[in-house]
């Protein structure tokens, strides 16, 4: 038995391996080599597609290609060092050596750095050292029969991939790396099978990331989740294959960001005054023409709103703000975690969507998605009323006549530490409220000013 230790990063994703070419994708093996639609794919699978120099191909003609596949008879022996690398093909996701000749090479570094997600390799031939280094490919079929294939240790080196996970995470929770790898949509399997790589260990790539790797009983390595609000993983995870013939050049993934869907928290200790703002056992009281659809939540899967009336939330814990709705594209990230309430960033939300499976997210003005989700996220106004409430704002907070608060109209000024005695909320549109004190003045309900003292 051949076995490789490989080093990758959770998930390791893909790795579709096996004789007879026989491979399961857990989405579609219909689907996987295609990455863009019919209408903008551009194909080089024509030997006048390619640019040749001493039988060896150097590159394609057009640099706008996403899909490359080597066609039967080529006069060319490989593909040259260095021919595909880093980004002189931005496009090119696709790439398929299954009906070269024999003895085909592909050269030291010939798709390195590129963006390459999706490989067939040939029957025979060689795939040299670094071939396919630092690409973000999680779907290889190996049409190898008999050993005729060769490839470099590090062939397929260090591959970077972003995945999905959804399940608990709350703090506390140990998760076994072989049951996230076995049951994540995007791991592909080797003829319907995930038991042909094994995990043996772990490493966490950032510091104080909130979560660590440990053992179970059984010495197997596990993710143990040791802080709240956590949105993303990132780890290198060292495996073997642990089947004849089921090692492919190395290949390891280099860096894995694991976004994290669906997970459940603890509450912060705070009480429900730090929460949603919602008063114990009751609703959010949010009247229906301010609260444009439940903030999104009886959206239909796929479906997008813009409000009628943008309101701000405040960050509770660390969260990511994405590109897209599905989350897979990073822009920017807010710090919650260990943030007091009063410096707590604020987001101006403008609409909501729901991603393909039903998950909602809020989006941002000036762009992006961040999560919906009340463990991380929280209005910036209270919606429920307190008994009373204390001044948290260091300058203090004023009493008005009117729920408007105009400043010139300014009754009282009231100190940090005060406590004040609510008799209602009022509503305003963007979701923001007001109280009105039990002397029928009106105050601000914002939950970096005011936080609830007593409860009703």
């Amino acid at each position: 038995m051949t076995t490789r230790k490989l080093i990758s990063s959770l998930m390791l994703a893909g790795l579709i391996l096996g004789s007879g070419a026989t491979a399961v994708s857990a989405t579609s093996m219909a689907n996987a080599p295609v990455t863009t639609s019919q209408s903008t794919q551009r194909v080089a699978d024509k030997e006048s597609d390619f640019e040749i120099v001493d039988n060896m191909i150097t590159g394609a003609k057009n640099k706008k290609i996403t899909s490359l596949t080597i066609p039967a008879n080529m006069n060319a022996d490989g593909i040259a060092v260095g021919a595909f690398e880093k980004n002189q093909y931005p496009n090119l996701t696709t790439v398929d050596l299954s009906k070269a000749s024999n003895g085909f090479i592909v050269g030291n570094s010939a798709f390195a750095e590129s963006n390459v997600t999706t490989v067939h390799l040939p029957g025979k031939g060689n795939i040299a050292d670094n071939a396919f280094y630092g690409c973000k490919i999680n779907y290889v079929v190996n049409h190898d029969s008999g050993g005729k294939l060769s490839m470099e240790d590090n062939a397929f080196a260090s591959q970077n991939l972003s995945l999905d996970y959804t399940g608990e995470t709350k703090q506390g929770t140990e998760i076994l790396l072989a049951d996230i790898l076995k049951n994540n949509p995007q791991f592909l399997k080797n003829n319907g099978k995930t038991n042909f790589l094994q995990v043996v260990d772990a490493e966490v790539l950032e510091n104080n990331a909130g979560y660590k790797i440990g053992k179970n009983a059984a010495g197997q390595p596990v993710l143990i989740i040791t802080d709240t609000g956590i949105e993303s993983i990132k780890l290198s995870v060292s495996f073997t294959s642990n089947q004849e013939g089921h090692s492919i050049g190395g290949y390891s993934i280099g860096s894995l960001d694991l976004n994290l869907n669906n997970v459940t928290d603890k509450d912060d200790g705070e009480g429900p005054g730090d929460g949603t703002g919602e008063q114990p056992g009751g609703g959010t009281g949010i009247p229906g023409d301010l609260n444009d659809r439940d903030n999104g939540q009886s959206l239909g899967k796929g479906e997008s709103v813009t409000f009628k009336f943008p309101y701000k939330i405040m960050i509770n814990k660390n969260i990511w703000r994405h590109k897209d709705v599905q989350m897979t594209q990073r822009i920017q990230r807010y710090i919650g975690n260990g943030v007091k309430r009063v410096d707590r960033k604020v987001l101006n939300i403008v609409g909501a969507a729901k991603t393909k499976k039903g998950t909602l997210r809020y989006r941002v003005e000036g762009g992006g998605y961040v999560t919906a989700n009340p463990k991380f996220v929280v209005s910036l106004y209270y919606a429920g009323t307190p008994k009373t409430i204390k001044v948290l704002n260091k300058k203090g907070i004023n009493s008005y006549p009117t729920s408007k608060l105009n400043r010139p109209d300014m009754v009282k000024h009231h100190k940090k530490g005060s406590i004040l005695k609510i008799k209602r909320i009022v509503w305003r549109a963007g979701k923001i409220t007001r109280y009105q004190l039990t002397n029928g003045k009106y105050i601000t309900a914002n939950k970096q000013l005011v936080i609830w003292d007593q409860y009703k």
